[in-house]
């Protein structure tokens, strides 16, 4: 803050220092010419040379501010290079990933740095390869914190996470992120070509790989309408492109990455109501044969569901779920929703 405010003081008290001093030169010259000391053409001469003489003079000002703001950003480069990481790779990982997907939270605790209560307390589930997990409950209940414990952007307070059996802490990171795919509820897209934000997420994917991963989002028909096709750029943050549009080339962005498990996080919220039906059938093509944590506010997937979690606070904060377990996709054999204790889940 007070670089800023240095800098934005710099230039305008230099030329007020600048015009007070040619103020003083013409004074003391008048002074000077009305004795008799010196003639009017040596006086605007001088004034003329003071012209010559302000420039280097800023300009070797210029350079100790821009000194000054340069030890401030390198203070605060040395300040992050020093911290040492929340979250460290184990000292021996493992790195074979998971291959069916398995994942369970067993007694976790996690309170967010700085914040009085915890995000989530006690809070237990599993989900198994293959099966829809619904987490849903109201804003600040913690439903976004179990995605981001999954992908280690945290470590727990207690308990633990596991993956097909193994700590996620065992893991490295990058074997571990390489089993998750996320889909965010703020698409992500990059400026590139259409092409380019597929394979984002699987940098080896083929051009069959990526076609065939845009047909099964959907997206195959408006991409070949586009002027460019695949090969079209989708601006800053894919603003040439419409919401859904967007949304359809992030799950064939996750398709054709094709991780065991997948977090969808608030799919469709932004929407409209046609968008997010259209994004619906995409979103089941994703979800098959995955282990799948929907987080979400939007219960259209609800009767889907092998399992939903209700994401809660009680009045002194601890974080509860409730949960309806049943076969996914077997309407003849759903059973109404049963409450059970968030351990038991």
């Amino acid at each position: 803050m007070a670089e800023n405010r240095l800098s934005a003081l710099y230039e305008p008290l230099v030329q007020v220092i600048e015009t007070v001093c040619v103020l003083l030169v013409l004074g003391f010259g008048a002074w000077e010419l009305s004795r008799g000391r010196v003639t009017l053409g040596g006086l605007l001469a001088f004034a003329a040379y003071l012209g010559y003489l302000y420039p280097p003079i800023q300009t070797l000002g210029d350079v100790g501010l821009t000194a000054s703001e340069a030890a401030a950003g390198a203070d605060r480069v040395i300040e992050i290079m020093e911290t040492r990481p929340a979250v460290a790779e184990p000292p021996v990982p493992r790195t074979r990933a998971a291959r069916r997907g398995r994942v369970a939270f067993d007694d976790v605790t996690f309170r967010y740095p700085g914040a009085d209560r915890p995000a989530l307390e006690g809070f237990s589930f599993r989900a198994g390869p293959e099966e829809l997990v619904l987490v849903t409950g109201p804003s600040g209940a913690g439903k976004s914190t179990i995605g981001k414990l999954l992908l280690r952007f945290y470590d727990p307070d207690r308990g633990r996470i596991r993956l097909d059996g193994v700590d996620i802490r065992e893991l490295s990171l990058t074997t571990l992120r390489e089993t998750v795919t996320v889909l965010q509820q703020e698409t992500m897209l990059f400026p590139g070509s259409v092409r380019d934000n597929i394979a984002y997420g699987r940098p080896d994917a083929t051009e069959e790989q990526i076609v065939a991963a845009a047909r099964a989002a959907d997206a195959h028909d408006f991409i070949t309408a586009l002027p460019e096709g695949y090969d079209t750029p989708v601006g800053r943050q894919g603003r040439l492109l419409s919401g859904g549009q967007r949304q359809r080339i992030a799950i064939a962005r996750a398709m054709v990455r094709d991780a065991p498990v997948l977090i969808l996080d608030e799919p469709t919220t932004g929407l409209d109501a046609p968008t997010a039906r259209r994004v619906l059938g995409p979103l089941r093509r994703l979800m098959a044969g995955r282990t799948t944590i929907l987080i979400t506010h939007d219960l259209h997937l609800a009767p889907e569901a092998d399992r939903i979690i209700v994401v809660g606070r009680e009045a002194r904060g601890q974080a509860v779920a409730s949960a309806a377990a049943r076969p996914a996709r077997r309407p003849e054999n759903r059973q109404p929703p049963r409450k059970v204790p968030s351990s038991a889940l």
